[in-house]
């Protein structure tokens, strides 16, 4: 049973196999819980909380893979354990297509989610290499379960057609850099100003994103 006091907790997710390209997801967790326990540093926030007390993380182990297609179940079912029992997860490791059972999980408890989504790739082929657990699928899942009421994707750099078609079918919110213009061209509205704290390094290391780094764009609702 986790402290009483703890709100968070840490779960690390050994899987990798639906990464169609380098594997090794899979062996973050230790790796993550090595580096944030290391000598190198200590764990005291800038406002003083110090986070090696145990009564801030309660660490809830690792899920281990089983074979065949169980595995999008235990996580999900793994992690509202953790929800249900009042603690927020912060999930270690596993390749991108965790993210729709992990989802899964949270929809179960939680009603009108919303997603802010920080990623140079949309992962929401609606299959990729025949397989549509892929982790370049699992934002296709969960908008067609509609297990959110709201997707904002930050920092997308690549859209092939099929990813534009998603993207305009399930009505998702892109904030990228010039090319986000470039693609969607008249049916985009500006939606809201969004300023990155990274702005002056964008600008410096990415020319191409000088005049669209603030901008959000939204697909217009009216233009189907």
């Amino acid at each position: 049973m986790p402290d009483s006091a703890a709100k968070l907790a840490i779960i690390g997710i050994r899987y990798d196999e639906n990464s169609s390209f380098t594997k090794g997801a899979a062996d973050a967790p230790p790796q993550i819980r090595a580096a944030l326990r290391s000598d190198a540093w200590n764990l005291t926030s800038e406002n003083g909380t110090d986070l090696s007390d145990d009564s801030v993380f309660f660490d809830a182990g690792d899920i281990e893979p089983v074979p065949g297609s169980e595995m999008p179940a235990l996580i999900e079912n793994s992690l509202y354990t953790l929800i249900a029992d009042g603690l927020m997860p912060i999930s270690l490791g596993g390749d991108h297509s965790i993210t729709h059972p992990i989802v899964r999980a949270f929809a179960r408890k939680y009603n009108n989610l919303s997603i802010l989504h920080f990623d140079a790739h949309p992962d929401i082929y609606d299959n990729y290499q025949g397989n549509r657990n892929s982790h370049a699928s699992p934002f296709a899942r969960i908008m067609e379960q509609r297990l959110v009421k709201r997707l904002v994707q930050v920092g997308i750099r690549t859209f092939t057609a099929d990813q534009r078609e998603q993207v305009r079918k399930f009505g998702v919110e892109s904030i990228g850099c010039a090319i986000s213009r470039r693609i969607f061209g008249s049916s985009l509205i500006r939606r809201f100003t969004f300023h990155l704290t990274s702005t002056r390094w964008i600008r410096r290391s990415r020319p191409e994103c000088r005049t669209a780094n603030r901008v959000v764009y939204r697909r217009d609702k009216r233009s189907s």
